[in-house]
Protein backbone atom coordinates (compact mmCIF):
# COMPACT_ATOMS: atom_id res chain seq x y z
CA UNK A 1 0.00 0.00 0.00
CA UNK A 2 2.55 2.26 0.65
CA UNK A 3 4.61 1.53 -2.32
CA UNK A 4 1.19 2.57 -4.02
CA UNK A 5 0.86 5.56 -2.46
CA UNK A 6 4.34 6.34 -3.26
CA UNK A 7 4.00 5.72 -7.00
CA UNK A 8 0.82 7.82 -7.17
CA UNK A 9 2.68 10.22 -5.52
CA UNK A 10 6.10 10.34 -8.26
CA UNK A 11 3.46 9.95 -10.89
CA UNK A 12 1.60 12.90 -9.61
CA UNK A 13 5.18 15.27 -9.40
CA UNK A 14 6.16 14.12 -12.96
CA UNK A 15 2.42 15.54 -14.46
CA UNK A 16 3.75 19.10 -12.33
CA UNK A 17 6.94 19.43 -13.68
CA UNK A 18 5.42 18.62 -16.86
CA UNK A 19 3.07 21.41 -16.36
CA UNK A 20 5.71 23.71 -15.63
CA UNK A 21 7.45 23.04 -18.57
CA UNK A 22 4.08 23.38 -20.51
CA UNK A 23 4.00 26.66 -19.27
CA UNK A 24 6.90 28.30 -19.55
CA UNK A 25 5.69 31.61 -20.50
CA UNK A 26 9.45 32.82 -21.75
CA UNK A 27 9.69 29.52 -23.76
CA UNK A 28 5.90 29.21 -25.16
CA UNK A 29 6.63 33.39 -26.37
CA UNK A 30 9.65 31.69 -28.57
CA UNK A 31 8.05 29.22 -29.68
CA UNK A 32 4.79 30.56 -31.28
CA UNK A 33 7.17 32.91 -33.51
CA UNK A 34 7.75 30.92 -36.57
CA UNK A 35 11.50 32.40 -37.22
CA UNK A 36 12.64 31.91 -33.87
CA UNK A 37 11.20 28.34 -33.61
CA UNK A 38 13.04 27.01 -36.84
CA UNK A 39 16.14 27.78 -35.42
CA UNK A 40 15.85 25.16 -33.61
CA UNK A 41 16.34 24.40 -29.77
CA UNK A 42 17.69 27.10 -27.27
CA UNK A 43 20.85 26.31 -25.90
CA UNK A 44 21.28 29.12 -23.48
CA UNK A 45 19.23 31.74 -22.30
CA UNK A 46 21.55 34.82 -20.60
CA UNK A 47 20.38 36.71 -17.85
CA UNK A 48 19.04 40.01 -18.81
CA UNK A 49 21.03 43.11 -19.51
CA UNK A 50 20.13 46.26 -18.85
CA UNK A 51 20.79 49.04 -21.86
CA UNK A 52 18.71 52.08 -20.40
CA UNK A 53 18.46 53.65 -16.85
CA UNK A 54 15.42 52.04 -14.54
CA UNK A 55 13.66 55.92 -14.74
CA UNK A 56 14.24 56.90 -18.34
CA UNK A 57 11.22 57.41 -20.89
CA UNK A 58 11.45 54.38 -22.45
CA UNK A 59 13.20 51.24 -20.48
CA UNK A 60 14.89 48.45 -22.23
CA UNK A 61 16.89 45.56 -21.08
CA UNK A 62 18.01 42.82 -23.54
CA UNK A 63 18.41 38.68 -23.04
CA UNK A 64 20.60 37.30 -25.47
CA UNK A 65 19.45 33.77 -27.14
CA UNK A 66 21.88 31.50 -27.67
CA UNK A 67 21.53 29.04 -30.41
CA UNK A 68 22.77 26.83 -32.71
CA UNK A 69 24.30 29.22 -35.31
CA UNK A 70 22.42 32.18 -34.71
CA UNK A 71 21.71 34.66 -31.78
CA UNK A 72 18.57 36.20 -30.74
CA UNK A 73 18.61 39.40 -28.63
CA UNK A 74 14.85 40.15 -26.93
CA UNK A 75 14.38 43.49 -26.54
CA UNK A 76 11.99 44.38 -23.41
CA UNK A 77 10.74 47.38 -23.94
CA UNK A 78 8.52 49.97 -21.47
CA UNK A 79 7.02 52.89 -22.50
CA UNK A 80 7.40 55.65 -19.61
CA UNK A 81 6.64 58.71 -21.51
CA UNK A 82 3.27 60.09 -20.21
CA UNK A 83 0.57 60.71 -22.98
CA UNK A 84 2.48 58.97 -25.68
CA UNK A 85 1.42 55.69 -27.45
CA UNK A 86 4.46 53.94 -28.90
CA UNK A 87 4.07 51.85 -32.42
CA UNK A 88 6.15 49.71 -34.35
CA UNK A 89 8.34 49.67 -31.48
CA UNK A 90 12.26 47.73 -32.76
CA UNK A 91 15.27 47.86 -32.41
CA UNK A 92 17.99 48.52 -34.90
CA UNK A 93 21.52 46.76 -34.77
CA UNK A 94 24.64 47.60 -36.06
CA UNK A 95 27.24 45.17 -35.79
CA UNK A 96 31.57 45.95 -35.82
CA UNK A 97 32.05 42.64 -37.63
CA UNK A 98 31.01 42.21 -41.02
CA UNK A 99 30.79 38.77 -40.71
CA UNK A 100 28.21 38.83 -37.75
CA UNK A 101 25.01 39.02 -40.28
CA UNK A 102 21.52 40.25 -39.18
CA UNK A 103 19.26 37.66 -40.06
CA UNK A 104 15.05 39.15 -39.22
CA UNK A 105 14.05 41.67 -36.81
CA UNK A 106 10.45 41.20 -35.16
CA UNK A 107 8.93 44.54 -33.79
CA UNK A 108 6.24 44.68 -30.86
CA UNK A 109 3.00 43.96 -32.66
CA UNK A 110 0.79 45.65 -29.85
CA UNK A 111 0.51 49.66 -29.30
CA UNK A 112 2.24 50.33 -25.80
CA UNK A 113 0.46 53.07 -23.56
CA UNK A 114 2.10 54.44 -20.77
CA UNK A 115 3.59 51.90 -18.62
CA UNK A 116 2.90 48.98 -20.64
CA UNK A 117 5.63 46.67 -21.92
CA UNK A 118 6.17 45.18 -25.03
CA UNK A 119 9.15 42.85 -26.84
CA UNK A 120 10.63 43.32 -29.99
CA UNK A 121 13.84 40.65 -31.35
CA UNK A 122 16.78 41.05 -33.11
CA UNK A 123 18.47 37.78 -34.99
CA UNK A 124 21.98 37.08 -36.46
CA UNK A 125 23.57 34.61 -38.03
CA UNK A 126 27.29 33.73 -35.58
CA UNK A 127 30.09 32.95 -37.95
CA UNK A 128 31.07 29.41 -37.15
CA UNK A 129 33.56 28.41 -34.44
CA UNK A 130 33.25 32.77 -33.46
CA UNK A 131 32.47 33.12 -29.94
CA UNK A 132 32.89 36.97 -29.43
CA UNK A 133 30.74 39.90 -31.67
CA UNK A 134 32.50 42.95 -30.53
CA UNK A 135 30.44 45.95 -30.06
CA UNK A 136 26.75 46.09 -31.18
CA UNK A 137 25.37 49.41 -31.57
CA UNK A 138 21.38 49.81 -30.43
CA UNK A 139 18.89 52.29 -31.25
CA UNK A 140 15.37 52.16 -29.93
CA UNK A 141 13.13 52.72 -32.85
CA UNK A 142 8.90 53.46 -32.73
CA UNK A 143 6.44 55.55 -34.31
CA UNK A 144 5.21 57.99 -31.30
CA UNK A 145 1.29 59.13 -31.22
CA UNK A 146 0.44 62.06 -28.84
CA UNK A 147 -3.03 61.26 -26.74
CA UNK A 148 -5.68 64.19 -26.40
CA UNK A 149 -7.03 64.77 -22.97
CA UNK A 150 -9.51 62.04 -23.69
CA UNK A 151 -6.89 59.59 -24.18
CA UNK A 152 -7.57 59.27 -27.75
CA UNK A 153 -4.26 59.45 -29.93
CA UNK A 154 -3.73 61.45 -32.70
CA UNK A 155 -3.87 60.49 -36.34
CA UNK A 156 -0.59 61.51 -36.85
CA UNK A 157 2.62 60.17 -36.01
CA UNK A 158 6.38 61.19 -35.00
CA UNK A 159 9.34 58.91 -35.95
CA UNK A 160 11.59 59.04 -32.85
CA UNK A 161 14.78 56.71 -31.93
CA UNK A 162 16.21 56.72 -28.38
CA UNK A 163 20.15 55.74 -28.41
CA UNK A 164 21.08 52.65 -25.95
CA UNK A 165 23.69 50.94 -24.45
CA UNK A 166 25.91 48.87 -26.63
CA UNK A 167 25.57 45.37 -26.25
CA UNK A 168 28.05 42.10 -26.74
CA UNK A 169 28.44 38.74 -27.41
CA UNK A 170 31.22 37.40 -25.27
CA UNK A 171 32.50 33.88 -24.81
CA UNK A 172 31.18 33.40 -21.31
CA UNK A 173 27.60 33.41 -22.98
CA UNK A 174 28.35 30.50 -24.51
CA UNK A 175 29.26 28.78 -21.02
CA UNK A 176 26.89 26.95 -18.61
CA UNK A 177 28.18 26.60 -14.99
CA UNK A 178 28.75 22.95 -13.66
CA UNK A 179 26.48 23.70 -10.10
CA UNK A 180 26.71 19.73 -9.23
CA UNK A 181 30.67 19.55 -9.41
CA UNK A 182 31.98 18.73 -6.00
CA UNK A 183 35.93 19.06 -5.31
CA UNK A 184 36.83 15.12 -5.66
CA UNK A 185 34.68 14.78 -8.40
CA UNK A 186 36.92 17.95 -10.12
CA UNK A 187 39.80 16.64 -8.94
CA UNK A 188 39.85 13.43 -10.76
CA UNK A 189 38.66 14.81 -13.90
CA UNK A 190 41.22 17.26 -13.99
CA UNK A 191 43.71 13.88 -13.77
CA UNK A 192 42.08 12.14 -16.26
CA UNK A 193 42.37 15.09 -18.84
CA UNK A 194 46.05 15.29 -18.02
CA UNK A 195 48.79 17.64 -18.89
CA UNK A 196 48.23 17.33 -22.83
CA UNK A 197 44.57 18.79 -22.63
CA UNK A 198 45.48 22.17 -20.88
CA UNK A 199 46.26 25.36 -21.54
CA UNK A 200 48.42 28.17 -19.09
CA UNK A 201 48.42 31.71 -19.18
CA UNK A 202 49.26 34.51 -17.11
CA UNK A 203 48.12 37.60 -16.32
CA UNK A 204 48.22 41.39 -14.49
CA UNK A 205 44.67 42.53 -13.69
CA UNK A 206 45.21 45.36 -12.93
CA UNK A 207 43.24 45.17 -9.41
CA UNK A 208 44.53 45.95 -6.04
CA UNK A 209 41.97 43.55 -3.94
CA UNK A 210 41.77 39.89 -4.28
CA UNK A 211 38.32 39.27 -4.10
CA UNK A 212 37.99 41.62 -6.73
CA UNK A 213 40.09 39.80 -9.10
CA UNK A 214 38.60 36.79 -8.32
CA UNK A 215 35.12 37.74 -9.31
CA UNK A 216 36.10 39.33 -12.54
CA UNK A 217 37.48 36.17 -13.61
CA UNK A 218 34.38 34.13 -12.86
CA UNK A 219 32.54 36.74 -14.18
CA UNK A 220 34.61 36.56 -17.58
CA UNK A 221 34.58 32.77 -17.72
CA UNK A 222 31.05 32.07 -16.70
CA UNK A 223 31.75 28.82 -14.85
CA UNK A 224 30.90 27.46 -11.53
CA UNK A 225 33.39 28.19 -8.47
CA UNK A 226 33.70 24.71 -7.02
CA UNK A 227 32.67 23.98 -3.26
CA UNK A 228 32.53 28.08 -2.72
CA UNK A 229 36.22 28.70 -4.31
CA UNK A 230 35.17 32.08 -5.00
CA UNK A 231 35.63 33.13 -1.53
CA UNK A 232 38.55 34.82 -0.10
CA UNK A 233 39.86 35.16 3.51
CA UNK A 234 40.27 38.87 4.48
CA UNK A 235 43.77 38.41 5.63
CA UNK A 236 44.56 36.55 2.45
CA UNK A 237 47.46 37.09 0.27
CA UNK A 238 46.96 34.69 -2.16
CA UNK A 239 43.95 32.29 -3.18
CA UNK A 240 42.93 29.22 -5.00
CA UNK A 241 39.88 29.08 -7.51
CA UNK A 242 38.06 25.98 -9.12
CA UNK A 243 35.48 26.37 -11.82
CA UNK A 244 33.89 24.05 -13.93
CA UNK A 245 31.35 24.41 -16.86
CA UNK A 246 29.91 23.16 -19.81
CA UNK A 247 30.75 25.03 -22.96
CA UNK A 248 28.56 25.37 -26.27
CA UNK A 249 28.84 21.63 -28.10
CA UNK A 250 28.39 20.23 -24.27
CA UNK A 251 32.14 20.04 -23.49
CA UNK A 252 33.33 19.90 -20.07
CA UNK A 253 36.07 22.86 -19.34
CA UNK A 254 37.44 22.94 -16.05
CA UNK A 255 39.38 25.31 -15.14
CA UNK A 256 41.97 26.22 -12.04
CA UNK A 257 43.36 29.77 -11.04
CA UNK A 258 46.17 30.94 -8.82
CA UNK A 259 45.68 34.69 -7.48
CA UNK A 260 48.66 36.40 -5.44
CA UNK A 261 48.37 39.83 -4.28
CA UNK A 262 51.53 42.08 -4.51
CA UNK A 263 51.78 45.77 -3.22
CA UNK A 264 53.82 46.99 -5.95
CA UNK A 265 52.23 45.06 -8.90
CA UNK A 266 48.24 44.42 -7.75
CA UNK A 267 46.72 41.16 -8.46
CA UNK A 268 48.12 38.64 -10.71
CA UNK A 269 46.91 35.83 -11.92
CA UNK A 270 47.93 32.68 -13.43
CA UNK A 271 45.16 30.21 -14.80
CA UNK A 272 44.78 26.55 -16.31
CA UNK A 273 42.12 25.42 -18.55
CA UNK A 274 41.78 21.69 -19.50
CA UNK A 275 39.06 20.52 -21.90
CA UNK A 276 39.23 17.82 -24.70
CA UNK A 277 38.54 20.62 -27.14
CA UNK A 278 41.85 22.52 -27.91
CA UNK A 279 39.73 25.46 -29.63
CA UNK A 280 37.80 25.77 -26.74
CA UNK A 281 41.06 25.67 -24.62
CA UNK A 282 42.51 28.51 -26.42
CA UNK A 283 39.06 30.53 -26.54
CA UNK A 284 39.01 30.96 -22.64
CA UNK A 285 42.00 31.08 -21.71
CA UNK A 286 42.70 34.18 -23.83
CA UNK A 287 39.00 36.22 -23.00
CA UNK A 288 40.35 37.26 -19.72
CA UNK A 289 40.83 40.90 -20.85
Amino acid sequence: MKRNKRLKSQTKTNRETKKKVKSDPANDLLLSIPDIANLGPLWKSCLPVELTESETEYVVTCTKLIYSKNIVFQFNVTNNMEGHLLENVQVEMESEKNAWQEEFVIPEENKLSYHSKGVTFVCFTRPDKEFNSGTIACTLKFHSRELDSSGEPSSSFNEDEYSLEDIEVVESDFMKPDVEMVLPTFRRQWDTLGDTSEVIKKYSLGLDNLQAGVKAVVDLLGMHPVDNSNIVSDDASSHPLNMAGIYYGDVQVLCRAGFVLDQQKGVTLKIAVRSTDANIRNILVNCIR
